[in-house]
């Protein structure tokens, strides 16, 4: 039999037969389609823009397939392809192809004939199997206890290697066995496995191709009555049987293969026993069959289950182990009170451009650096949101109400904030961070669209929690925090070592309220010294909310001449002092300005 095959970017699309003699049209318009005029439409199609309704006639003459490209009524778009040249007709050979310029198609003739072996074929249902019993087959109690234990074997090849022997040495009258795949666009088969293992394994492609596509149900074949055997391979090797039955569960195109000789003599009452015999052969094939796909089929769950729990954060996971309301209970979307933490890599662009042409090396040292955050969120128990890029979102407060999470979330941005400053694996990659946390209520659980499902977080602390990440660049700080995390922290002076410093009161990018903020700093990491004398300082920022401007100016020159420090380097005073220098407030009115990112 010969066919005409599609490859769509190098994957079979389609396969057609065309007897001698035929003529067919191939094109990108079915023939049932009558949007267009009849003579427009073809019989196989290929659906792309580059390829005409009807773009080529086919003609089978014998072993060749004669082709040519639509001229009448008018010419196609696109010419047509052989050996790399626009050819307007062409003859194929087997083995030839040919393509349309711009399409991503190759049409190729195929020589896919097979003799059918001589003798009986005969196929059996599942339904069919499960009815009968092993009765007198010859097949003993211990080898279908053997066959059911192999489900605990530790690997599939050592289960793959115990079914073909126990297949040899357990089915009455068999001389080979083998695990046999379907690979490749030529439709080869390759025997994985075989015993024994030092000899050619004798298959038939016809059988083998009957079990796997068109019936996909196991089969016996028995040689010995055929007219004219043509399977001149089974002659030599002494062969009269075979028995084939698919490997269900499995991703590729398996099949347990087993070939034997049954010398009894011909005739009716020799026959019906023959017969009897086979199907014991196809049943308990069948079943080792079904061992080896579940064995397949959960390595393969066990494989893609450690895999897959990589990606949910640590706290999820134990919701898995729940029943299905249970699980709905805990992950449906709910509003409740969490903390928001974003970080930021500094300097990640401008090292992105340095090493643009090592990008193996620069993402092994972003991942360093993301890696060395996120050790620091699920040490103090934080939910990784999402990983974007240079930048971590993580929060605390779900699942479960969590009564300590500012605390905990404060200490996670310490830990990322020192190990940026003093661990000298991220300085020798001269990045460092910034932190932004906020807290408030959000919607939070598992978001479910269509193929994904993903927990997420949305509420304006979610942007809150954004917007003071990307200040801490502006302000030259690790960690700005919101009003909610200060208020939080100081119910509890005792459970953690920080200081605060007021900024300005302000609207953030995108929003309409104006928001306080703090940096938060440990008071051992540096002096207090470093910082504007508080007393002066917060008088400062009063007196510019309130437009008392003049006076604003002097307590800042104060704060800082207070702690004798140079109010130059300070990026918080600069910013204030120049925007009172380029604004005028307006009297009476408080005065918050936005801040862009």
């Amino acid at each position: 039999m010969f066919e005409l095959v599609a490859y769509y970017l190098d994957e079979e699309f389609w396969r057609e037969a065309i007897a001698n003699g035929e003529e067919k049209k191939l094109g990108s318009i079915d023939k049932e389609d009558v949007r267009v005029p009849e003579e427009f439409r073809s019989d196989f199609v290929a659906p792309d823009p580059a390829i005409s309704g009807w773009h080529v006639t086919l003609q089978r003459q014998g072993e060749r397939l004669l082709v040519w490209r639509r001229l009448e009524p008018r010419p196609t778009r696109n010419p047509v392809l052989f050996k790399d040249e626009p050819v307007d007709e062409f003859e194929l050979d087997a083995g030839d192809e040919f393509s349309i310029a711009d399409a991503p198609y190759i049409f190729k003739w195929e020589k896919t004939e097979i003799e059918a072996p001589g003798g009986m074929t005969l196929r059996y249902s599942q339904p069919d199997l499960k009815k009968k019993g092993f009765g007198q087959s010859g097949i003993e109690f211990d080898s279908l206890k053997e066959l059911s234990n192999l489900s605990q074997v530790s690997t599939v090849e050592q289960v793959l290697a115990r079914i073909v022997k126990l297949l040899v040495q357990k089915l009455p009258g068999a001389k080979a066995a083998a695990l046999m795949e379907r690979t490749g666009f030529e439709q080869t088969m390759t025997a994985r496995v075989r015993e024994p293992a030092n000899l050619p394994f004798p298959f038939n492609k016809h059988l083998l191709n009957e079990a796997l596509d068109k019936s996909f149900s196991a089969l016996s074949h028995d040689y010995r009555d055929a007219a004219n055997n043509r399977d001149f391979s089974l002659k030599e090797t002494g062969i009269n049987w075979a028995v084939i039955a698919p490997v269900p569960n499995s991703e590729a195109r398996l099949a347990l293969y087993v070939v034997g000789n049954d010398d009894r003599t011909k005739g009716e009452g020799s026959m019906t026993s023959r017969k009897q015999s086979l199907e014991q052969a196809v049943m308990f094939l069948d079943l080792a069959a079904s061992v080896l796909g579940n064995v397949m089929q959960n390595r393969r769950l066990e494989i893609e289950k450690k895999r897959l729990l990589n990606f949910p954060p640590k706290q999820f996971k134990k919701l898995l182990r729940l029943d299905d309301d249970a699980y709905r209970l805990e992950t449906e979307p709910r509003v409740c009170p969490v903390t928001v933490f974003f970080c930021d890599l500094r300097g990640f662009s401008q090292f992105a451009e340095d090493n643009a042409d090592d990008l193996r090396r620069f993402s092994q040292q972003v991942l360093k650096a993301l890696n060395e955050i996120t050790k620091c969120v699920v040490a103090h128990d934080g939910v990784i949101g999402d990983l974007q890029g240079d930048a971590v979102m993580a929060f605390w407060g779900w699942p479960g109400s969590v009564s300590d999470q500012v605390i905990k979330a404060a200490k996670a941005a310490r830990d990322v904030a020192f190990a940026f400053a003093q661990g000298s694996e991220l300085r020798a990659i001269q990045f460092s961070c910034g932190v932004g946390l906020a807290h408030g209520d959000a919607l939070v659980g598992l978001m479910e669209v269509a193929h994904q499902a993903k927990i997420n977080i949305y509420g304006p602390v979610v942007n809150r929690a954004s917007r003071l990440e990307s200040l801490t660049k502006r302000f030259k700080v690790q960690i700005l925090v919101d009003e909610g995390v200060k208020k939080e922290l100081e119910k509890k002076p005792g459970d953690i070592d920080i200081a605060f410093r007021s900024f300005p009161k302000v609207r953030l990018a995108g929003m309409t309220q104006p928001s306080q903020f703090f940096e938060l700093y440990q008071p051992d990491e540096s002096s207090h010294e470093d910082r504007p004398a508080a007393n002066f300082w917060e008088r400062a920022l009063q007196c510019f909310t309130d437009g008392d401007w003049p006076t604003a100016r002097d307590f800042v020159t104060r704060a800082f001449q207070n702690r004798r420090l140079e109010c130059a380097s300070d990026a918080a005073a600069q910013w204030l002092l120049h925007y009172m220098e380029q604004n005028t407030p307006k009297p009476g009115d408080k005065h918050f300005p936005s801040l862009e990112k």
